[in-house]
């Protein structure tokens, strides 16, 4: 399995850690510490994804593999959802205020 490209970027911005080195991780390659894989557990729940330390240490590559890709792929989800509510507030608020000042103008029309 391949993860898409930058997955791991977020990752590595907010552990410090090289995206090559995370890509070695995520494949089985090498294997991070102990210390490393608690730190990695923390920034990944930081960002949003949920991989446990023992994963890190102990999982396939393909379960390290599969569960950044499908809690990245949930991530952003999340985060186009997030962003159409909002869109859906502005509209309704802008339809709010359209409606407000028909409102005005047709009450000044009677005057």
């Amino acid at each position: 399995m391949r993860l898409k490209r930058n997955a791991l970027q977020p990752l590595s911005d907010m552990t410090g850690i090289d995206a090559k080195v995370l890509s070695e991780y995520a494949s089985a390659r090498i294997r991070p510490g102990a210390q490393r894989s608690f730190e990695l557990e923390d920034a990944c729940k930081k960002i949003g994804i949920n991989i446990p330390a023992r994963l890190w240490v102990m999982g396939s590559a393909s379960e390290i593999k599969a569960a950044l890709s499908n809690q990245t792929e949930e991530a952003a989800q999340a985060e186009d959802n997030r962003k159409e509510q909002r869109r859906s507030v502005e509209r309704r608020a802008l339809d709010r205020r359209k409606s407000h000042e028909r409102r005005t103008v047709e009450l000044y029309e009677d005057l």
